[in-house]
């Protein structure tokens, strides 16, 4: 579990990595999201400015490769799984206070350069021919047709019934990748009405140079929805047919390989087309000041809410608007509150340990609070198991000390499991309603004793009918 954990959170330090290196110098005259770096700099100054950035970088790399290190010795899998997710906010975010410290460094010394000079900020051009220009791609109608592809599997979970005992959760899970199917039309829509980048005094180029991010970004946005849909009618099938468990494994890896595949990829197809593009009539566009550490962009006399990153790495959002204030508040709680949110669950999900009790009328089983309760007179038959057969989890908890939720059970079925695995005794109860369940508590001689005890009070019931 732990392994496995690891492996799966440990490439978002890399990813976050490469990223921000790639934004430090993704396009000509700009650097550290600082612009017409060029025009003030020369290229030894900033090969030092770039080499110190990346220097502080690698420091933090360093610093949270030791910190996941040192994480992976904490024995216990609810605390290093707790830890690990609290681990995960600083490796979102550090990476970025390098890129900050070396926005800052530069912007001043060019600021610093300019009033020596007797300079004063370039004015934005504002290209008022293009600016309600509409780029159609002609790619939205196939990401329709990918998301409705990608809603099949919400139809099909209330026809073919996967859990009798979760009606909703799957349904809920479907949709779920069904509605980020739907915010990535919203995003094609965007880009197809984005503000136009101004780079030149033609206006034909300014629209030619930004319809090649357009149509790239919504060639990589409809590749998305495809992948998502084709991944939601995986993950139906594999809820559904037992056997196609491990299909689910390699296809969740090979979605998450693909899609960082095309990311990257679109990223350096617009740079390169770009980057060749001729420009008759340049601008050198100077608009740092509307820039919060080169990467939060802050302009009242902007109308737009989202527009392009700096480094052309998808988009950002304008501050300065009250909508864009909301919706950088809801990302911070949400990023936040998940992250410590999940820290906080999985740590009392290993520190309360299951109870078993057998009151009057009833078999109770419980955990942080009370999750199971079977009145005697439905169950059908009670069984000691010494090993636990090989279980896959569909919903719920699967640690080395704790199995909780729905699991299927070779041999057996689909079974409620509230119980530590270690613990080599485990009550099965079948229900009249042929509903399965093993339940067993850390202690071997309590989980014997409940079981001879509810053993006993079937026994005293089926005498006494």
């Amino acid at each position: 579990m732990k392994i496995v954990m690891g492996l799966c959170f440990l490439p978002v330090i890399f990813i976050i990595y490469f990223t921000v290196i790639y934004s430090a110098k993704s396009r000509k005259n700009y650097l550290l999201g600082v612009s017409c770096v060029n025009d003030y700099f020369t290229k030894e100054e900033l090969a030092q400015y770039l080499k110190s950035f990346k220097k502080e970088l690698n420091i933090w790399l360093i610093v949270l490769l030791l910190l996941f290190g040192a994480i992976s010795f904490i024995p216990k899998d609810y605390v290093y799984l707790s830890v690990l997710m609290l681990w995960l906010i600083p490796s979102m975010f550090c990476f970025f206070i390098p890129f900050a410290r070396g926005f800052k460094k530069l912007s001043t010394e060019k600021k610093r350069r300019l009033a020596m000079n007797g300079e004063e900020t370039s004015a934005i051009p504002v290209d008022l021919t293009a600016a309600s220009t509409v780029y159609h791609t002609g790619l939205i109608k196939y990401g329709w047709i990918g998301t409705w592809i990608g809603f099949i599997p919400v139809i099909l979970s209330f026809i073919v019934p996967i859990d009798s005992k979760i009606t909703i959760l799957y349904p809920l899970l479907f949709g779920t990748m069904w509605v980020v199917n739907l915010s990535l039309i919203f995003l094609m829509y965007w880009f197809e009405h984005k503000k136009t980048e101004v780079i030149s005094s033609k206006t034909e180029e300014n629209i030619t140079y930004t319809k090649i991010e357009v149509y790239e970004w919504n060639r990589l946005l409809t590749a998305f929805i495809w992948l998502t849909s084709i991944y939601n009618l995986i993950l139906f099938a594999s809820f559904t047919f037992e056997t196609l468990f491990w299909g689910l494994i390699i296809g969740t890896f090979v979605y998450c390989v693909v899609l960082f595949y095309f990311t990257i990829k679109a990223m350096i197809t617009i740079r390169n087309k770009q980057s060749k593009f001729d420009i008759s009539s340049p601008y050198s566009v100077d608009d740092d000041k509307y820039w919060i550490w080169g990467m939060i962009y802050y302009n009242k006399n902007d109308s737009h809410l989202m527009i392009s990153k700096r480094d052309k790495m998808g988009t950002t959002i304008n501050l300065a608007k009250t909508s864009g204030k909301i919706l950088y508040a809801i990302v911070g709680v949400i990023i936040f509150a998940s992250t410590i949110g999940c820290a906080i669950w999985i740590l009392m999900e290993g520190i309360y340990r299951p109870n078993l009790q057998i009151e009057e009328n009833s078999f109770v089983a419980s955990h942080i609070s009370e999750e199971y309760n079977i009145p005697i007179s439905s169950i059908e038959e009670v069984t000691l198991l010494d090993t636990l057969p090989r279980t896959r989890k569909d919903v719920g908890s699967a640690m080395d000390e704790l199995y909780k939720g729905s699991f299927r059970v070779t041999d057996i079925g689909r079974c409620e499991l509230l119980l530590n695995p270690k613990t080599k005794a485990y009550i099965l109860i079948e229900t009249s309603n042929e509903d399965l369940y093993i339940f067993n508590e850390d202690s071997l001689e309590n989980t014997i004793q409940i079981y001879e005890q509810l053993e006993a009070q079937l026994n005293h019931s089926s005498t006494t009918n």
